[in-house]
């Protein structure tokens, strides 16, 4: 059996109706593992909790309802009670002979086990206010309280968010191990090993009231002080003869009970002076052992892991080899025992480390599946994901607006921009994400929810290269004639008018042209003819409307976004950041030499007396980097000051050609 279903009524930041059963959220899990993934105040810690609160914990640590955990309103005003709900499927025959008296049925007579659990505020009959909890289980109108037996077999392991192992695993009323250690099966239900470690106790004591001297020990036999000798002299001075008997005292440790002990024992690695991280290590293979023992005994039951921040204080390859572990752990027992771990993360690097099946994604307080009976996602498209959705794309879990772009120099530029212009992508908690390419579809999917279900309401931006370029290689009537004399064989007709290609190789190719080596660049040039103004813009708004349609069918907030010439930079070409472009063109060009600024200020005249097509296409062939140049760029706007800088933004803003990504930086802020 496994928990299918968690609803929350009125708990913590999730509001809902308990008379309309209208949850205020409601979360979907599935067998093995899950993943809860989603920015600060989600509402993940709340999830973990909640399944705690209903089900308790094998180390039976107390949990204390307080005011914050009762929904609380916008004016301040807090609900008197809050409700939790969870479902159970996949009972076998055992489990559902155990929990009987409980079950009900799915729409496919499936066994279900459906608990509630019920928190009021109420104030008795002296006026004193108290918290009644009620848990019951069944469908609601026969629903009766769980049994004691029947609720063990529902109990969690917890592993809390660590800030200190240390704290947890030495001794102090901080430590967890005590509880760790009395759930373990060495010692819950096995009084023959209770009694055994009583028993060393108890020698142990005999040993160190030995040590420090008796009435029967001489004092000047012994190596040490007889301190216990000492002491009752001394004491036996302060009492009058009728209570002589008070002043026999010995130093010793105190009759301890089982529980005493336990919270006397530290957990020590052999390796000293070792960091918070490998301290953490050490506690969650203590809480992994506990799991181990705890299924190794019981082969019924949700058998759950609750996990928070898995990757406290943990760097990224532990984080990796850890949930790794976590999965051949799965593999290792889910043949004998259910097991269902659910974790909650911040680490864009464990979340691309596993299949995406497995995250539960949160955002603006509700709860989204990433498994395929929610997203619109096929298996291959999920192995596109797991493939190439690495740390650096990860972040868009962890956003509240998104942009998807197509390489490097969008992703270096746009944070610039959006600065220069008044959006700082990192004040309005916006992501960038770099697909490397033209491959949107999978990640947009994966936002897209299935019809008939909530949508996702997070602001997700494309931005698009139109790559409709200004000119075509063609053959018409002006250079037919001349290209004909340069061929060796087939000559060309007006059959070959109207053909398009954005390559001279293509026209070659598809025209089976034949001519001498020598003379391709001249029928290369006489090919090469740039489109009218007509032309261009009814090719620029037919791929515009196509690009920005692609997605309308999808159940997920998204616009895409076209640049309005060619590609990003030859629109900034005929942009007002024109000169600044052509500036970190140059440096980059004379990166690490040692030229002269003359030499310098040429370079930069030749450019700017390029016309603009010629300038794209040497600057496309050049061995420049796009990345690099976009990386200075975006430097010369960031150390801009006062009149420039405000110049620059005002022209940007009025400016047909930058308005694509402006217009995108402020849907993507939710402007």
């Amino acid at each position: 059996m496994f928990l299918s279903e968690l609803k929350l009524y009125n708990f913590r930041r999730f509001s809902g109706s308990i008379e309309k059963k209208q949850p205020g959220l409601t979360v979907h899990f599935h067998k093995g593992l899950n993943i809860i993934v989603g920015e600060n105040d989600a509402g993940k810690t709340a999830i973990i909790d909640a399944i705690r609160l209903m089900l308790g914990d094998v180390s039976d640590e107390f949990q204390r309802i307080v005011d914050d955990d009762f929904y609380c309103d916008e004016s301040g005003a807090y609900e008197n009670m809050f409700r939790i709900e969870g479902k159970f499927c996949d009972l076998s025959e055992r489990e559902a002979g155990i929990f009987l008296d409980w079950l009900s049925f799915d729409k496919d007579d499936n066994y279900t086990l459906q608990l509630t659990l019920s928190v009021e505020k109420k104030i008795n009959d002296n006026n004193q206010a108290y918290i009644n909890h009620k848990l019951v289980a069944g469908i609601s109108t026969t629903a009766t309280a769980l049994s004691a037996t029947a609720r063990s077999f529902l109990k969690t392991t917890y592993l809390k968010p660590l800030r200190n192992a240390i704290d947890e695993l030495t001794p102090g009323f901080r430590s967890q191990l005590p509880k760790i250690l009395m759930a373990h099966s060495t010692f819950n239900g096995d009084t023959e090993n209770k009694e055994n470690l009583v028993e060393i106790m108890r020698h142990a004591n005999s040993e160190i009231e030995k040590f420090f001297g008796s009435e029967s020990q001489e004092s000047d036999s012994s190596s040490h002080v007889a301190l216990n000798k000492e002491l009752s002299q001394v004491l036996a001075q302060l009492y009058d003869r009728q209570d002589q008997s008070k002043s026999k005292v010995s130093l010793k440790l105190p009759e301890a009970s089982l529980s005493q002990i336990l919270k006397q024992l530290s957990l020590n690695p052999e390796k000293r002076n070792l960091g918070l991280g490998n301290m953490n290590l050490l506690y969650i293979a203590a809480e992994l052992a506990l799991l181990n023992d705890h299924l190794n005994h019981t082969i019924y039951g949700p058998n759950i892991m609750l996990v928070e921040e898995l990757e406290a204080h943990l760097h990224v390859q532990a984080q990796i080899r850890l949930i790794k572990y976590i999965e051949q752990y799965l593999k290792n027992y889910q043949s004998k025992a259910a097991m269902q771990f659910i974790l909650t993360s911040h680490s864009v690097a464990l979340t691309a480390s596993v299949d995406q099946r497995l995250l539960i994604y949160l955002h603006d307080g509700q709860s989204y599946e990433m498994d395929p009976s929610h997203t619109l996602l096929e298996d291959k498209e999920y192995g596109f994901l797991n493939r190439f959705l690495d740390a650096t794309k990860a972040n868009l879990f962890f956003a509240k607006g998104l942009i998807f772009v197509e390489g490097y120099a969008e992703n270096i530029l746009l944070p610039a921009l959006a600065d220069l212009v008044g959006y700082p992508l990192h004040e309005y908690g916006v992501s960038i994400v770099d697909v490397g390419g033209r491959s949107f579809d999978n990640y947009v999917k994966l936002f897209a929810r299935r019809p008939d279900t909530p949508r996702v309401d997070l602001p997700i931006v494309i931005i698009r290269d139109s790559d409709i370029r200004p000119y075509t290689f063609c053959i018409n009537n002006e250079n037919v004639n001349e290209i004909n004399r340069l061929l060796v064989s087939r000559q060309l007709t007006r059959d070959d008018f109207g053909k398009n290609f954005l390559a001279f190789n293509q026209l070659r190719k598809r025209m089976n042209l034949n001519f001498l080596s020598e003379n391709s660049d001249t029928i290369a040039k006489l090919a090469f003819q740039m489109l009218s103004e007509d032309e261009l813009k009814d090719a620029q708004e037919k791929k515009e409307f196509k690009l920005q349609r692609q997605y309308d069918d999808l159940n997920v907030t998204q616009r895409v976004f076209v640049s309005p010439a060619w590609t990003l930079e030859y629109s900034l070409l005929k942009s007002p950041m024109r000169e600044l472009l052509l500036e970190s063109m140059t440096d980059v060009k004379f990166d690490g030499k040692s030229v002269s600024e003359e030499k310098r200020s040429d370079f930069i005249e030749n450019l700017r007396k390029y016309n603009l097509v010629k300038l794209y296409i040497w600057f496309e062939n050049s061995t420049l980097s796009k990345a690099e140049t976009a990386q200075i760029l975006a430097e010369r706007i960031h150390h801009l000051k006062g009149e420039r800088r405000n110049e620059l933004k005002k022209s940007v803003l009025q400016d047909s050609y930058c308005a694509y990504l402006i217009n995108a930086i402020m849907f993507a802020c939710g402007s």
